[in-house]
């Protein structure tokens, strides 16, 4: 029998306005990152070492893609990035 392969999922919890992280069966979520945009933080070699650059790198990442949906939140982010986020007005839909 095989491994497991684990997916780590984030998610802003909006009637305690915290985030929340989860663990899944990758298998169980496949469809949906399938149609996801996927992108790569870390490590780019196979035999390159996760560091402590590549996990700031990964919760600001996701700490970034939440608040862009959630824009009363975007006042409360005070984490430093290598460049300014400019956070422009979510229009919407139908508009």
């Amino acid at each position: 029998m095989g491994r497991r392969e684990n997916a780590f999922i984030t998610f802003y919890d909006e009637q305690t306005s915290t985030l929340k992280v989860c663990a899944v069966a990758k298998a169980s979520i496949q469809s949906s990152i399938d149609r996801a945009l996927v992108l790569t933080v870390a490590p780019e070699q196979p035999d390159e070492n996760v560091t402590d650059e590549h996990a700031r790198q990964l919760g600001g990442l996701a700490i970034h893609i939440l608040a862009a949906g959630v824009p009363e939140s975007q006042a409360r982010i005070r984490i430093t990035t290598l460049e300014p986020v400019d956070w422009p007005p979510i229009p919407k839909p139908g508009r």
